[in-house]
């Protein structure tokens, strides 16, 4: 696999990112200003990571979990591309809430979030 002589599978990189302990804080902390620059390009602000990737009890398990501002007149299917590029950035599933409707259950979620 090394030389590159032998294709990794699915589930033998699975195994590997497992075993290096690869979780969603990594990635998220690595692509920060890439992943600021894309919010801002779907009229996104303000990010906000919440969730076990901030508190540090991620694994590769979880997801990436962020509170967004949205400009006016941006909609859901905005904040779905936006979501989907970040997907496909760091490897993991994203959460993308709208700070302008946060349902009672993340009020304390929301307290906690810190800025991207």
């Amino acid at each position: 696999m090394e030389s590159g002589k032998r294709p990794v599978s699915d589930e033998m990189l699975e195994r590997i990112l497992r075993a290096a302990d690869y979780r969603p804080s990594i990635p998220l902390a690595a692509h920060a200003d890439e992943i600021i620059s894309r919010a801002r390009a779907h009229g996104l602000s303000n990010l906000r990571v919440f969730g076990s990737a901030l508190r540090g009890e991620d694994t590769f398990d979880s997801d990436i979990d962020l509170f967004v501002t949205p400009a006016p007149g941006i909609d859901l299917f905005d904040l779905a591309l936006f979501v989907a590029e970040v997907e496909a950035l760091t490897g993991f599933p994203v959460e993308a809430v709208a700070d302008t409707r946060v349902p009672e259950v993340l009020k304390d979620a929301m307290r906690e979030a810190v800025p991207l």
